[in-house]
C-alpha cells in the first residue's frame, strides 16, 4: 500500500512539473508586443506572410541576395535592422 502512494504521489509531482516551454515563450512574446516592447526589427522579421509574399517576386529575391553578398549593404542591415554580419 505504501509503495501505491508514493508511485501516485511522484506521478503527480511529476504532472505538475510538466511545462509546455514553446507555448510558454510564445506567451511572453505576446505580453512583450502588446506592452510595446516590439522593435522595427521585431515587427518585420516576425511578419512571415509579408516577407514570404515579397520573396515569392523574382526581383526581390535577387536583389536581396545581391545585398547580402555585399559588404556595406549588410552593414547597412546590422546598423538599421541588427542582423549580424556574419
Amino acid at each position: 500500500m505504501r509503495h501505491v502512494l508514493h508511485d501516485e504521489v511522484a506521478r503527480t509531482f511529476r504532472r505538475s512539473l510538466d511545462v509546455d516551454f514553446p507555448h510558454v515563450m510564445l506567451r511572453a512574446k505576446a505580453v512583450k508586443f502588446r506592452n510595446g516592447g516590439d522593435t522595427f526589427r521585431d515587427r518585420l522579421l516576425t511578419s512571415t506572410d509579408t516577407l514570404g509574399k515579397f520573396a515569392g517576386i523574382p526581383i526581390v529575391t535577387q536583389a536581396v541576395n545581391f545585398l547580402n553578398g555585399n559588404s556595406i549593404a549588410r552593414s547597412a542591415m546590422q546598423g538599421v535592422l541588427g542582423v549580424h554580419r556574419t
